[in-house]
């Protein structure tokens, strides 16, 4: 179907295509399907080109381009003898969603990264097909003629200009996704997030799951999201206004992989029966704030894998703060565990394999780096802390103590501390302070949490923040039988 042989040569007349070739190949077009999955695709390039190109005036992507987008896959896939557009045509939009050639590798980039997120592993020489049900199942080569009910182009235009939901079932208007775990609510972008606002979407308990970085550091108005779901962040960044927070306060939810960038933090208040894990914050990952909170409550939450660059919990000048009943493990803070600068309360809790660049509890107002921290009064009583790092002192209530500060019933077991190398509750000889003295007197796993920083002489753990789920994982090779989606429709595609 070549039209030309070499540069500068057309292809001899009787290698051209026909008008009448070309009709067919424009009616066989119209007729093409646009199975969900691509449409999703299409609306995460198009969302995607928004975000990267905003600052750029040369870059916009209008109603009319769309619908040329959308006749060119129709096009490709009919070229080739399909019913359906796949994968593999979206490639071809790698020259057609940008006006600048200096953009021309930021677009090729865009469309390669949704590919790859939309890639899969099937067996081999698959095509997939939806059952009665509308679930999208693989099957053999012998039932690649099936009638495939999938939406129609124009369907798909449709739903991307007006953004309504591509899927079948979905529960939020505008959205990606049905808000299972299964097939979670999509957040492109600022308007998904700020969204999460309104209670019939953010208090609903749906899964939502972050693609793309998002900025709203020039939000001028950043209302309360009051927030009652599970949330995956997939390492993605999310940057709010200053001092503001990405979340006010949070109950039975849970929160993963995300990356609150710049100097902000997840949550700005009262977090109750929720799970946070592989987090990291720039300030803190729960924070409240002293005009708005005077009181709350932290309760029965599991912090797992998290960092923050100040706190893990930090409480302002005149906020009373209660954590009861949490767990916190293998963990860091570049300045505290816990930080409140007037009353806390922290009970039963059970704190293990942390680290904290100042003390594990501190009550020393002129402290600079600390772990659990208050001006007035700390009460802490029946915790349990094991195995966990200090760099400064492990209980420092400074100059400020009063008959308040009272710790109760609570245990430290294997525990150190750089400065005056203490473990365990005694001195050590610098000689003695190595790995091995934590891996077998003290009974620190160094297999799966600490690494000892040669550097620094002292045990880091090895695992925190976004993607430390996945530490160091290995690329696996394919499994028998079955191959990558892109990589089969890329080799059959005619024009690729």
């Amino acid at each position: 179907m070549a039209l030309m042989q070499n540069k500068g040569d057309f292809a001899p007349l009787q290698n051209r295509l026909q008008t009448a070739e070309i009709e067919t190949l424009q009616q066989k077009a119209r007729a093409v399907q646009m199975p969900t999955m691509i449409q999703e695709a299409l609306w995460h390039i198009w969302v995607q080109h928004k975000e990267v190109f905003k600052e750029d005036a040369r870059e916009r992507l209008s109603d009319r381009r769309l619908i040329k987008a959308v006749k060119l896959l129709s096009f490709s896939a009919a070229s080739n003898e399909r019913t359906e557009v796949n994968l593999s045509d979206l490639l071809l939009l790698k020259n057609c969603l940008w006006n600048h050639p200096d953009n021309a590798s930021k677009v090729l980039e865009i469309i390669k990264n949704t590919l790859q997120q939309f890639n899969k592993q099937v067996p081999v020489d698959a095509v997939e097909v939806q059952d009665a049900s509308g679930k999208w199942v693989a099957v053999g080569t012998s039932q690649k003629q099936a009638n495939l009910p999938v939406a129609q182009t124009s369907r798909a235009i449709a739903a991307i200009k007006t953004i309504v939901p591509a899927k079948k079932g979905s529960v939020v208007k505008g959205w990606f996704g049905s808000g299972t775990e299964a097939d979670p609510l999509q957040v492109t972008c600022i308007e998904d997030l700020l969204e999460l606002a309104e209670p019939h979407i953010g208090q609903k308990g749906y899964y939502f799951v972050q693609t793309a970085d998002i900025d709203g550091s020039q939000v001028s108005t950043w209302h309360d999201i009051v927030f009652q779901g599970h949330y995956d962040g997939q390492g993605f960044g999310i940057t709010a206004p200053k001092d503001k927070t990405i979340f006010s306060s949070v109950a039975n939810s849970s929160f993963n992989n995300i990356k609150v960038s710049g100097s902000g933090s997840l949550v700005g208040g009262a977090a109750k029966d929720s799970i946070f894990k592989n987090c990291s914050a720039g300030h803190s990952l729960i924070y409240s704030f002293t005009e708005r909170f005077s009181r709350f409550t932290i309760s029965k939450c599991t912090i797992t894998a998290c960092s923050a660059g100040h706190s893990l919990i930090y409480s302002s000048s005149s906020s009373t703060i209660t954590i009861s009943k949490c767990t916190i493990t293998a963990c860091s803070a570049g300045h505290s565990l816990i930080y409140s600068s007037f009353r806390s309360t922290i009970s039963k809790c059970t704190i293990t394999a942390c680290s904290a660049s100042h003390s594990l509890i501190d009550s020393s107002f002129n402290s600079s780096n600390i772990s659990l921290w208050s001006r007035s009064s700390t009460t802490v009583s029946n915790c349990t802390v094991t195995a966990c790092l200090s760099i400064k002192t492990q209980v420092d209530f400074g100059q400020t103590r009063s008959d308040n500060d009272k710790i109760e019933g609570t245990k430290f077991n294997t525990c150190a501390v750089v400065n005056g190398f203490q473990a365990n509750g005694k001195n050590l000889d610098s000689a003695q302070w190595k790995q091995r003295y934590f891996e077998h007197t003290m009974g620190w796993d160094f297999d799966n949490v600490w690494v000892w920083n040669d550097a620094e002489n002292r045990p880091e753990l090895r695992y925190v923040g976004v993607g430390a789920a996945q530490p160091q994982a290995k690329p696996q090779n394919p499994q028998e039988g079955m191959e990558d989606l892109l990589g089969a429709e890329l080799r059959e595609n005619i024009w690729l």
